[in-house]
């Protein structure tokens, strides 16, 4: 894993040098480098069980219910109800 100097100079010192460090590590961060994190990451996890088959995930909402089916537990293949 990377690392990022300022922070592993910032993290050895004590007292008021290490404040004055990790002020000047957020002052960057926030002046310079904040429009370049991350937002609305989609971190979304769905557990399903070993019957449930076809899930359509959509961008927005997530997990599309109405389209998940059963697996036929004799072929292995996927019942859709007739679509």
């Amino acid at each position: 894993m990377r690392t990022w100097s300022p922070l592993v100079h910032a993290a050895r010192l004590s007292g008021r040098r290490r404040l004055t460090a990790y002020a000047r590590v957020d002052a960057r961060l926030s002046g310079e480098l904040l429009p370049l994190i991350p937002y609305a990451v989609d971190a979304e996890r769905d557990l399903l069980g070993p019957r449930v088959a076809c899930p359509v995930s959509h961008p927005l909402y997530g997990l599309d219910l109405g389209a998940l089916c059963l697996r036929d537990e004799r072929s292995g293949s996927s019942d859709r109800g007739g679509r």
